[in-house]
C-alpha cells in the first residue's frame, strides 16, 4: 500500500490535497517532485539544501521588488530579515510564526546545536502547529524527519512559485 493510499483520500478528490497537506502527508505528485530534487539526501544535508533554495527564491522576489543587490548578498540581510521583508511586502504579519520560521529554526538547530532529527522537527514544527488538534500530525512528522523537510519545501515552494501547484486547493505558508 502506498503512502497515498494509506492517507485515506483519493487523488481524484479535489479535497484530497488539502486533507493530505493538513495531515503532513505529501500527495504523490509533490512527493515525486521533492524526491526528484533531493533524492536520498540525509536529514542534515536536506535541511541546508532546502534553506539555500528557499533563500535564493526569497532573494529573487525581493530583487524584483526593488531591494538593492547588496542587501541580498552575504553581507546583507539575514534569512530571518528577508522573510520579514517578504511578508511585509505581502501585507502579512511578519511576527507570526510561519513555515519559513520552521525552516529557519530547523536549519539553526541542525547547523548550530546538532540536535537529533526528530527533536529538530518537533521543536521547529511545534511552534507552528501549536494546539492539541495537531499533536498527531506533529508525532507523525517527528517520526519521519526527512519527509517532513520535503513536505516543508513543497509548501514553501508553492508559496514562492518555485513549484507550480497541481489542481486543487491553494496551499499557503
Amino acid at each position: 500500500m502506498t503512502e497515498h493510499e494509506q492517507s485515506g483520500v483519493a487523488a481524484s478528490d479535489p479535497d484530497s490535497y488539502s486533507q493530505m497537506l493538513q495531515r503532513g502527508v505529501l500527495p504523490p505528485e509533490y512527493r515525486a517532485i521533492a524526491d526528484g530534487i533531493f533524492g536520498q539526501e540525509n536529514f542534515t544535508l536536506l535541511v541546508i539544501h532546502v534553506h539555500l533554495l528557499v533563500e535564493k527564491a526569497l532573494n529573487a522576489h525581493l530583487k524584483q521588488r526593488g531591494f538593492p543587490e547588496i542587501t541580498l548578498g552575504p553581507e546583507g540581510l539575514g534569512f530571518h530579515q528577508k522573510v520579514q521583508a517578504y511578508h511585509e511586502l505581502l501585507g502579512a504579519n511578519a511576527r507570526k510564526p510561519t513555515i519559513f520560521t520552521v525552516l529557519n529554526t530547523l536549519r539553526n538547530n541542525v547547523a548550530h546545536d546538532f540536535w537529533d532529527e526528530s527533536d529538530c522537527v518537533r521543536a521547529a514544527f511545534g511552534r507552528f502547529l501549536e494546539g492539541k488538534k495537531f499533536a498527531s500530525v506533529l508525532d507523525d512528522m517527528a517520526a519521519s524527519p526527512v519527509d517532513s523537510v520535503k513536505f516543508m519545501y513543497v509548501v514553501i515552494g508553492m508559496r514562492l512559485g518555485i513549484i507550480a501547484p497541481f489542481p486543487g486547493p491553494e496551499v499557503g505558508a
